[in-house]
């Protein structure tokens, strides 16, 4: 699905929405693609099926400190990733949140990132 509108959307729409994301994801191995232009956008829904999300930066960095939060990193991390390793224009963060995901960060999808550990001190 690309840009599907989801803030006008009325009731019976969110039910196939939630439908097609609940049960046919899980129970039917229905692979689904959502792609939208903001993440903020995104119903609540979708972002809590999810388990990758494709990411370029944002205008603000406000809202990458919010993304961060909402996907399990540490603030600052894909701030520090889009400054050090994605720094091309059309470069993006891949996180993946599958199980047992060889790659959990990657660079434009196939690059594996490692994040360098952090001494507790």
């Amino acid at each position: 699905m690309d840009d599907l509108e989801l803030t006008s959307a009325n009731k019976e729409r969110m039910k196939n929405l939630a439908i097609l994301f609940r049960y046919c994801s899980t129970h039917k191995g229905l692979t689904i693609y959502f792609a939208h232009q903001s993440f903020f956008d995104v119903s609540s829904l979708v972002k809590k099926m999810a388990s990758t999300y494709i990411l370029w930066i944002p205008r603000a960095y406000s809202e990458l400190a919010c993304i961060e939060n909402r996907v399990g990193y540490a603030k600052h991390t894909l701030k520090e990733l889009f400054n050090t390793v994605a720094t091309g224009h059309r470069d993006s963060i891949c996180v993946d949140l599958s199980e047992n995901s060889p790659a959990p960060l990657r660079k434009n999808i196939w690059q594996k990132i490692e994040l360098a550990e952090e001494d507790e001190d």
